[in-house]
């Protein structure tokens, strides 16, 4: 399995127009940050079990490769 990772602020990005252009989408799942609540890091583990980060990094240990997909705003990738 292969894993696009888009870090967009718009559910219809041109980041999005560009993966779909450019990725074979029949051999990517696509995984839309904005579909996740993502909680702040915790060295004592305490996340919310509704929390997102999990679910994407159980999908990243299983894919075969990652396109990391962002915005460039002011000549820098999104954080």
């Amino acid at each position: 399995m292969n894993l696009v990772i888009i870090g967009s602020n718009r559910k219809d990005s041109n980041t999005l127009k560009a993966v779909k252009k450019h990725c074979s989408i029949d051999n990517y799942e696509i995984v839309d940050l904005l579909d996740y609540e993502i909680g702040h890091f915790s060295y004592e583990k305490t996340y919310s079990p509704d929390d997102g980060f999990m679910k994407i990094a159980e999908k990243m240990k299983d894919a075969d490769h990652i396109v990391f997909a962002t915005p460039v705003y002011w000549y820098a990738m999104s954080g």
